[in-house]
């Protein structure tokens, strides 16, 4: 097992920053009968590992100098148990990132011995500098001296999706175009949650996020779920401004979700357009409602996806499949921005016709609970009626 260790900004100049497009796929594969693709970042980051294909994990190094047995262990035991994306044989290389400095890094003999027993092949120690693109944390796949984020591509088995897709700021959103395996369904793209941790200016880090298809998101077209609507009008140029709030909190959008055409009520039999999505509750036969119906099926369907967005009223699909956890925002800073709200019929830029954005989340211990706990403990509480509270304080 050989190690490397150089530098990435500042003056060194042993490690050179190339641009790529981030939206291309570079290649789809299947590990442990699980499906992976490999995205090409915004800029690429040479590892000096020219293996065609080799997978590669990045630590983090939390400046220390001795890398231990006992630290590696409880790092890798650390992706494993909190990453779906994350596998053991994503340590066929890894790369350990560090802050510029001066002391060298010394793996010990009893962390080698472990990566050589997990199957490591190569390692390689990154100091990072204020002028470098830094990679993030978690699984990557190393070809040609770059390195390509992966992501695990998931069937949208319930056929909910409209839309997958790649956002990464400041760059437009792509759609991700790879099939499913379940008959007529797409894959969408969950990126490693390992990528962003909580913090206080981004606290929505790692959480993936579906947006139902009223909100704009630049370099998508906008459906409301009506083919002649989808036709007519070209790619958004810009961000829904509660979505661009979202994104800058470090959410991650996966993709945008089916609704009732024009965000008015259709049952499943008057779904002509797009198909309505399956509820997951009962026999599956059941009534998904609206006009929030992909949101509120993709967020009782899939324990991959964290939170799912949807302009919601009187939130039937919550009721219709069993959310265990929902708030509901009140728009009142959102006017300014590009929400697309009821844009077909000309509201232009308000969302006077929604009276709320609500957010639905998978997790929790009963309905209605109100999600804080990504977004801020400071948020200030408005009743609004026995059901509902609106979360504001953040989004001023």
């Amino acid at each position: 097992m050989r190690c490397i260790e150089s530098g990435l900004g500042g003056n060194d100049n042993t490690a050179t920053l190339g641009r790529v497009d981030f939206e291309d796929i570079l290649q789809t594969f299947c590990v442990h009968g699980n499906r992976f693709a490999a995205l090409r970042p915004a800029q690429a980051i040479r590892t000096e590992h020219d293996r065609p294909g080799s997978f590669a994990t990045v630590i983090r190094l939390e400046g220390q100098v001795k890398i231990t047995r006992e630290w590696l262990q409880q790092a890798i035991e650390t992706y494993q148990s909190s990453d779906d994306v994350f596998c053991g044989t994503f340590l066929g290389g890894v790369i350990f990132t560090r802050t510029w400095g001066s002391d060298n890094v010394e793996i010990l003999p009893g962390a080698v011995r472990l990566l050589q027993s997990r199957g490591t092949l190569w390692t390689k120690i990154l100091r990072v500098g204020s002028g470098g693109n830094v990679p993030l944390p978690g699984p990557y796949l190393a070809s040609g001296g770059d390195l390509f984020e992966t992501v695990r591509l998931y069937d949208d088995t319930h056929n909910a999706f409209l839309c997958a897709i790649v956002l990464r700021a400041p760059y437009p959103a792509k759609k991700v175009c790879v099939g499913g395996d379940y008959i007529q369904t797409i894959k969408i793209a969950a990126p490693s949650g390992l990528r962003g941790l909580p913090t206080q200016k981004k606290p929505l880090a790692g959480l993936r996020v579906a947006v139902k298809d009223i909100f704009q998101i630049r370099g998508i077209r906008t459906s409301l779920c009506n083919r002649s609507y989808y036709e007519l009008y070209p790619p958004a140029t810009e961000t829904a401004e509660c979505i661009e709030l979202l994104t800058q909190m470090g959410a991650n959008i996966v993709g945008t979700t089916k609704l009732a055409s024009f965000a008015a009520t259709e049952e499943p039999l008057e779904c002509v357009d797009f198909g309505a999505p399956w509820n997951p509750r009962a026999d599956g036969y059941q009534s998904p409602a609206g006009s929030s119906s992909g949101s509120g099926a993709v967020i009782a369907s899939y324990s991959w996806l964290d939170i799912a967005i949807g302009s919601d009223s009187k939130r039937s699909p919550s009721c219709f499949e069993a959310h265990r956890l929902n708030c509901v925002l009140q728009p009142v800073a959102l006017h300014d921005g590009p929400a697309i709200g009821m844009a077909a019929m000309q509201c232009g830029h308000h969302m006077a016709y929604f009276p709320s954005m609500a957010i639905y989340q998978a997790s929790g211990d009963s309905m209605f609970q109100p999600f804080l706990g990504g977004i801020s403990e400071n948020a200030r509480l408005l009743p609004t009626n026995g059901m509902e509270r609106s979360l504001l304080g953040t989004l001023k």
